[in-house]
């Protein structure tokens, strides 16, 4: 049993998220941005750091011309952040939910690592992101909704048949879009067993973007999902321990489809096609996933990083997806994600954050994402003419 534990745990899928910087302001970053400090050496040159609990959050300082535009000047302080917290990978994918353009690729990986090119490199496991492809072949092909309620028990770490049927130790319950915001890996298990089978869910999987090679401005990437065997494999997949893996361009693409109705943008092409609007998904499934992946930044897993955001100051709220999971392939990385678009209503930019370090650390995918989405609130809020 303790053996058992033990392996539960290292693969485990551990949905955290860090505090956010205490103090900060809403906006993270201050609108006139003063030029960087000379330091004399080690980490702190260039660049002032933000402490949050254990974890040293950079924040570096570059001088703002407002007559650079957005997307450049965007681009230059995502290197400079991805530089300064030099995780083992890392990597943030912006793109314009509506055309596919991109709008930001910004990747760091450190001497040794294990993928030089992590924003295209579709070697981490997909985790916790893949309940966005559960959660879309329930709305779209079963009774199962949002508010639909399920009990159940254990299942945080790792799933086993135990979890997959109704038995007395069912003792807590929630909705499946509570379920989404909080990450609950048993209840994603019994809705599959229930509602699913494999062959619905890979079709899934595969309109949006797993399985095929796509291409986003030249980016190019292959996500990859195996159709499951068996019901505990099917329950394993839905809940995003196994069978899948992606690359961030990938997850900001399968963002993008959520934010855009339902339609994969003309920017990006599909197996060498000439790209071109398709609808992937129908627009009452991708308006449900909103509202779960807006529950998520305001009171699921992405609270910590997205709720002190507000919609007034930065024009909404975000709507988001996180995932961790420790990688099976002997590599010993440890990932963490955060998919989604913003503002949640209006979306503007579709993303992809991922943070891949050697065991687990204090820096995470949320880290990335907050500070992302702050700095592209201040930079467009500098391009704003004056009156």
């Amino acid at each position: 049993m303790k053996a058992r534990l033990l392996t539960a745990l290292a693969v485990g899928l551990l949905i955290t998220a860090g505090d956010l910087i205490p103090g900060a302001s809403a906006l993270g970053v201050p609108e006139v941005v003063a030029a960087p400090r000379k330091a004399a050496g080690g980490a702190r040159g260039g660049h002032r750091a933000a402490r949050v609990g254990r974890a040293v959050i950079p924040s570096p300082s570059l001088p703002d011309d407002p007559s650079t535009p957005l997307a450049q000047a965007w681009s230059q302080r995502m290197d400079a952040f991805l530089k300064s917290a030099r995780p083992f990978h890392g990597a943030f994918v912006a793109i314009d939910p509506s055309t596919g353009k991109v709008l930001v690729s910004s990747e760091y990986a450190a001497p040794g690592a294990r993928y030089p090119h992590p924003a295209t490199t579709a070697g981490f496991p997909a985790a916790s992101i893949f309940k966005i492809v559960t959660s879309s072949a329930l709305l779209e092909n079963t009774s199962v909704g949002p508010g639909t309620t399920t009990c159940y028990h254990g299942g945080s770490s790792w799933l086993d048949a135990s979890h997959l049927v109704d038995n007395r130790r069912d003792r807590a319950c929630r909705t499946l879009s509570s379920a989404f915001a909080h990450s609950t890996n048993a209840i994603f298990g019994k809705l599959a067993v229930k509602h699913l089978d494999p062959d619905v869910l890979m079709r899934t999987a595969e309109a949006l973007g797993f399985n095929h090679d796509l291409d986003v401005g030249g980016l190019r990437t292959r996500s990859t999902a195996r159709k499951a065997h068996g019901n505990l494999e099917l329950a394993r997949m839905a809940a995003g321990f196994v069978n899948a893996s992606m690359s961030p361009l990938a997850g900001a693409v399968m963002a993008a489809i959520v934010a855009n109705g339902g339609v994969r943008p003309a920017g990006i092409s599909v197996d060498g096609k000439p790209g071109q609007a398709e609808q992937v998904l129908r627009a009452d499934t991708v308006e449900r996933l909103r509202g779960m992946m807006m529950e998520t930044s305001s009171g699921g897993t992405g609270t910590k990083y997205f709720g002190g955001m507000p919609s007034r100051s930065n024009g909404g709220r975000v709507a988001v997806k996180s995932g961790t999971l420790n990688s099976r392939d002997g590599s010993g990385l440890f990932n963490t994600w955060m998919v989604g678009f913003f503002p949640a209503n209006k979306p503007e930019i579709a993303f992809a954050a991922l943070v891949s370090t050697n065991g687990p650390g204090p820096f995470k995918a949320g880290h990335l994402a907050r500070w992302a989405l702050e700095t592209f609130v201040t930079l467009k809020k500098n391009r704003v003419p004056r009156s």
